[in-house]
Parts: structure tokens; C-alpha cells; sequence
């Protein structure tokens, strides 16, 4: 809430500091809506509120809040993984978590580590040595063996974010769709509890980022203008089949 009141008053827009707030009371009657629909159409109002999603734009709504919201619905996407991964890694054996975190403390770091154990090939013989003691526990032996094999390079971390990516913005227009049926038919698809569900994850994902890039001194364009740059920096780094992955890699795809 602190943060959110920065970014607030650090709008010198009207519009953004509207914007704003209307996105906290759309979000608060989804939640006190029982009704499926009346949650979606509140969660989706508060992309079209915060971006200024009109007619008056030349592309189509949906193509308008793809262009936004998949980049940033991808950016921590390896990063989630692994801190799943990190959370069984310390339940399955808290004796190896430990020697390889070392004294880390910091989630971030403790991430890093773990994920640096997993996909650098300076870390084969430990990882190999340790994956013959998981011969009880196959899954987690496989997801090792996936994570080493569709990490192993950065293009191989391009095409699994883009893969991810392309996945979200299908759910996303199938959200969009419904939402369109809502309004003109007053009909919905049988699935619609779990796009209402993908819907709120989402869109509590894209007001983190905006809050916190609000609170740090940016307005709702020049947010927006960060974002694709950061896009162009994510595609030179790792479409390049010929780099190898390095610990700086590492902390890239961890952070982007």
C-alpha cells in the first residue's frame, strides 16, 4: 500500500492517478463478486484502464494489450520455475541445498545458485554424481534432466521463454473473447472459472509491475517505453545461437 500511494502521487497526470485508483476499485469488486463474469470483465478493465485502451488506437483492443502485458507476464517466468524447484530441492534434501547455497540467504541468490548447479556445465560432475542418488525420487531426477537440457544454451532459453510467451497470449485472447461474449450475448464459455483464475494472476503480475515502476519515478508512457526496450535487450542477449551459457547469463534469464 505504501508503495502504491508513491506511485499515486508521484503522477503529475490526472488521468494516471485515475487510473490508478479505478484499477484498485475494479479489482476489489472482482473480489466481492460471486459472479464468473462480473470478476472477468472487472480484472480486464483494469488493463484497458491503465493503458488508455480505446478505439481511437489504430490496432485492435486485444493486439493493444498483448503488445503490453505478454512481455511482462514472461519476464519471471525461469525465475518462478526455479523457485518451485528451490522449495522441493530443500524438502527432498536439505543437506545438499545447503552445500550448495552455502551461507546465501537472499531468495534471489539461493535461486541462482540452484539454477547455476542445474544448466552450468562446470557443475556436471557434482550434478551427475547427484542425480544417481535420486533413483527413488524420478521426478525430480527428470525435471533436473529438463531444466539442464532446455537451459543449456541462451537460444534454448529463448525458444522455452517464447514457447511460454506464445501460451499466454493464446489465454489471453481466449479471456478476451469471453469478454466479449459477456457483454454482447451475455454468454460464456464452460471453462470460464479457469480464465477468471489465469485472468487475476495475471493481472495482479502486471500491477506489481506498474506499481513499482510508478513508485520509481516513471509515468504509465515512458513505463511503457522501458518495457519494450527491455524487449529488444531480452531478444539481442539470447537469440543468438552461437552463446554459451555463463553465470551472467544465468542472472539475466533469472531477471528478465
Amino acid at each position: 500500500m505504501e508503495t502504491l500511494e508513491t506511485a499515486i502521487n508521484n503522477q503529475r497526470s490526472v488521468r494516471e492517478r485515475v487510473a490508478l485508483i479505478n484499477a484498485a476499485r475494479f479489482h476489489s469488486h472482482s473480489l466481492d463478486s460471486i459472479s464468473k463474469e462480473n470478476q472477468l470483465l472487472d480484472l480486464w478493465a483494469i488493463f484497458e484502464s491503465i493503458l488508455d485502451i480505446s478505439n481511437k488506437h489504430t490496432s485492435d483492443r486485444i493486439v493493444q494489450v498483448c503488445m503490453y502485458l505478454v512481455p511482462i507476464l514472461k519476464r519471471r517466468y525461469i525465475y518462478s520455475l526455479f523457485s518451485q524447484f528451490s522449495i522441493d530441492f530443500k524438502n527432498y534434501n536439505d543437506e545438499k541445498y545447503r552445500e550448495i547455497i552455502g551461507e546465501s540467504t537472499d531468495e534471489a541468490e539461493i535461486i541462482q545458485k540452484l539454477c547455476e548447479f542445474v544448466v552450468l556445465n562446470e557443475h556436471k560432475t557434482d550434478r551427475d554424481s547427484f542425480l544417481t542418488e535420486c533413483g527413488d525420487f524420478p521426478l525430480f531426477r527428470e525435471r533436473i534432466e529438463y531444466y539442464n537440457k532446455v537451459f543449456s544454451t541462451p537460444y534454448d532459453v529463448y525458444q522455452f521463454v517464447e514457447k511460454h510467451a506464445e501460451r499466454v497470449k493464446w489465454q489471453i485472447m481466449r479471456i478476451y473473447r469471453n469478454r466479449n461474449l459477456i457483454i454482447h450475448n451475455g454468454d460464456s464459455m464452460p471453462y470460464l472459472a479457469l480464465l477468471v483464475e489465469n485472468l487475476h494472476s495475471y493481472v495482479d503480475d502486471f500491477l506489481s509491475y506498474v506499481i513499482q515502476g510508478l513508485s520509481a519515478g516513471h509515468d504509465i508512457n515512458s513505463l511503457c517505453q522501458e518495457l519494450f526496450a527491455k524487449e529488444c535487450d531480452w531478444v539481442a542477449d539470447f537469440s543468438n545461437r552461437k552463446a554459451v551459457m555463463t553465470d551472467d547469463v544465468v542472472i539475466k534469464m533469472l531477471s528478465i
